[in-house]
């Protein structure tokens, strides 16, 4: 059973692959493929990062979910 959740972006990090105000659904896992977009917690914050896998690097973010769909307006 895949448990999901919904964010609101709402900064334009990711812009243009996620736009500012796009709602995204994520699948609650904790680990993600090389390049994929996860929901992380860092500094007590949720955010949206294109994960890039490094060896032996020591990260202070914790991986919320994989971010499977992205919807927004044109």
């Amino acid at each position: 059973d895949s448990k999901l959740f919904v964010m609101k972006c709402l900064n334009a990090s990711l812009a243009p692959k996620i736009p500012n105000g796009a709602t995204v659904i994520v699948r609650k896992q904790s680990k993600v493929e090389d390049n994929e977009i996860a929901a992380v917690l860092a500094d007590d914050e949720v955010k949206l990062k294109q994960i890039k896998q490094q060896n032996n690097q020591e990260t202070h973010e914790y991986i919320l979910g994989k971010v499977i769909h992205v919807s927004y307006d044109l």
